[in-house]
């Protein structure tokens, strides 16, 4: 496949594959509450974070997403769906009234997009 394809799935990667759960790695997707919490607010609120401002996740998925959409609309489907999920959550982990069983399933969110996001590159790198 086109080598923009491998770049853009390569921005998708690194820009929300590892920077959406660069903290909940090391606190771990069952950690302490209070630590999954902090980590998912650092992550997903502030996944790019620099002297350009602060960019949350799911606006970082707008910027990149129609990079990929001509070249693997299904993915893009799939993500588009999950990265909606994650975007509705952002408020309440913003307001700090997400309850705990919410908080965990946007920390499995989180963990099972970014998987996509690098079975995504490797399927284009493989084409």
């Amino acid at each position: 496949m086109s080598q923009s394809f491998l770049e853009a799935a390569a921005a998708a990667r690194h820009d929300l594959g590892k920077y959406m759960i660069f903290q909940l790695r090391w606190v771990g997707r069952d950690g302490p509450l209070e630590d999954v919490r902090e980590a998912l607010e650092s992550d997903l609120l502030r996944t790019r974070d620099g002297p350009g401002g602060t960019v949350n996740a799911a606006a970082i998925w707008v910027e990149l997403r129609d990079g990929l959409a001509p070249f693997d609309p299904s993915a893009v489907a799939s993500l588009d769906e999950g990265m909606a999920l994650l975007a509705d959550q952002l408020p309440g982990l913003t307001a700090g009234t997400l309850e705990d069983a919410e908080i965990r399933t946007l920390a499995q969110l989180a963990w099972s997009l970014s998987e996509q996001f690098e079975a995504l590159y490797r399927r284009a790198k493989e084409e």
